[in-house]
């Protein structure tokens, strides 16, 4: 997962695909679950979406045995990152967000908040970036990251430019962001702040 955050997709896809193995050895379906993901990640950036809608639709049924607490949330953005247009990526969101609703681990609040930005501002639609942005912020409110402080800001930053905003005030603090995503690493967050900075 981390391999793929930081956009190493190649080295990601190495590292799955030689545990996926060991865990299907082992009946590690959660950790199965988990490498499916992982793999899908990385081939959606790879621009095989085929092979990643096959690995996530492995995951579902994995998830489906095992329950949603895990790793439930994560899939279903998974697969809103893979739908083939924004309805069918909304319904997916949509059965993410009531996992959330239920007892889950933390990192299914992180990368489900994380995934349902990507997918709405990549379907143009800032509102939505907006409230998964804040539902991100509240989530950890009590204990700020610095990740996650990172990816909000994000997120307002290119819903702003997005809706209009062209200030330079707005393209400095994009900048800004964009050196900080480079320093963290998290270069599969680039993108579309690339995008929003050529505009500029």
């Amino acid at each position: 997962m981390l391999l793929a955050l930081s956009g190493h997709y190649d080295e990601a896809a190495e590292a799955v695909l030689e545990g996926m193995p060991l865990a299907r050895q082992a009946g590690a379906r959660r950790y199965l679950t988990a490498m499916l993901y992982s793999l899908a990640m990385a081939r959606l950036a790879q621009g095989k979406e085929d092979e990643a809608q096959a690995h996530l639709d492995e995951a579902a049924a994995l998830v489906q045995q095992t329950g949603n607490s895990f790793f439930g949330a994560i899939v279903w953005s998974g697969i809103a990152r893979a739908a083939k247009g924004y309805d069918q990526a909304r319904r997916a969101l949509a059965q993410g967000e009531a996992f959330l609703r239920e007892p889950c681990l933390s990192h299914c609040h992180l990368n489900f908040y994380q995934g349902a930005i990507d997918v709405s501002l990549d379907a143009r639609a800032w509102d939505e970036a907006l409230r998964y942005a804040a539902a991100l912020e509240r989530y950890v409110s009590a204990e700020p990251l610095p990740w996650a402080t990172l990816m909000i800001e994000r997120a307002r930053a290119l819903a702003a430019v997005g809706s209009g905003n062209k200030s330079a005030a707005l393209f400095a603090d994009l900048r800004r962001i964009r050196s900080e995503i480079e320093r963290a690493g998290i270069r599969s967050a680039l993108p579309n702040v690339e995008l929003a900075l050529a505009a500029a």
